[in-house]
């Protein structure tokens, strides 16, 4: 499933998941297939949706203040990491 073309001269394109138990970073084609599983359908109601966000523009406008990783009661879920929070270059 080699779905991506690499231009000459750059770099493997890599994927960086740090959520998942798959080693990281590691070639797309074994992100999904080991994460997405394209051979299970969802139900015909729910379709797949990925974007691809170059990473610079990315790096730009993305932020997290690490809300996702509390529960209701404002604790932590496990604990935090010890880098600072992302925040966005804007």
């Amino acid at each position: 499933m080699d779905t991506f073309k690499k231009k000459e001269g750059s770099s493997p394109p890599q994927v960086w998941d740090l959520d998942s138990s798959l080693p990281f970073p590691c070639h797309p084609d074994h992100y999904v297939s080991n994460s997405f599983r394209p051979s299970f359908q969802p139900f015909s109601d729910y379709q797949r949706f990925f974007r691809i966000v170059y990473a610079p523009t990315f790096l730009q406008s993305f932020a997290s203040d690490r809300r996702h990783m509390k529960n209701w009661n404002g604790n932590w879920i496990a604990p935090p990491p010890a880098h600072d929070p992302i925040v966005a270059d804007v």
